[in-house]
């Protein structure tokens, strides 16, 4: 995201009634009705088709997908400030019988997207978050992180490499995510299954 999109992000909570221009003489010039940054877009319930009509790089769904698990994905669009180039889709996969969620994939848009040899202690820490709001609520996932146990790891898959976060803590709590880049895309893969099951989800994705 560009320097503009984060100071958008910024200024989106802050609402003026009037924006103030300093001229330089130390005049001030009032400009009314300041113009608010476009909505972020989100598009929710869409056939693969729709969905891949939105964004700017190929959707690849996993070939693989466990018995007793949907095969047709859930698919939601979303794009920072209504912009494509800035889009991201999630395809989440439900039980047949419960309906609970089991597998998530995210892919988004991201121009020269890699898989980093290390991790950043910011890095890790905020992907550590997401596996931990993906498997209880973004609300519960602050005071979780310090209390639970996660495993970080980088593995080789063939000629690709990825990296593997997994809970590492009762069952009721398993889950774990799967990390990799591969030009021009981001992957996010998240599992309530066994971690061998989740590599074989991410190795099916062409």
């Amino acid at each position: 995201m560009n320097t503009l999109k984060q100071c958008q992000r910024v200024l989106c909570g802050i609402m003026p009634a009037i924006v103030v221009l300093v001229i330089g003489s130390g005049c001030c010039m009032p400009l009314a009705n300041p113009v608010s940054p476009p909505a972020d877009e989100i598009r929710e319930d869409l056939s693969l088709e729709e969905a891949q009509s939105l964004v700017p790089f190929e959707i690849r769904l996993p070939t693989y997908i466990p018995t007793g698990i949907e095969m047709v994905p859930s698919i939601t669009y979303h794009a920072d400030f209504g912009d494509p180039m800035e889009s991201d889709v999630r395809l989440r996969y439900y039980d047949s019988d419960s309906q609970e969620l089991m597998i998530e994939v995210y892919q988004r848009h991201r121009p020269g997207a890699g898989t980093p040899e290390e991790l950043t202690r910011e890095v890790r820490g905020f992907y550590m978050r997401e596996l931990l709001a993906w498997e209880m609520r973004w609300s519960d996932a602050d005071g979780a992180g310090e209390q639970t146990a996660i495993s970080v790891t980088r593995y080789q898959d063939g000629d690709v490499d990825r990296w593997l976060y997994e809970i590492m803590e009762l069952p009721s709590r398993q889950a774990n995510m799967i990390d990799w880049g591969s030009d021009p895309v981001a992957y996010l893969v998240f599992t309530q299954l066994s971690v061998e099951e989740a590599k074989n989800i991410v190795r099916s994705i062409p």
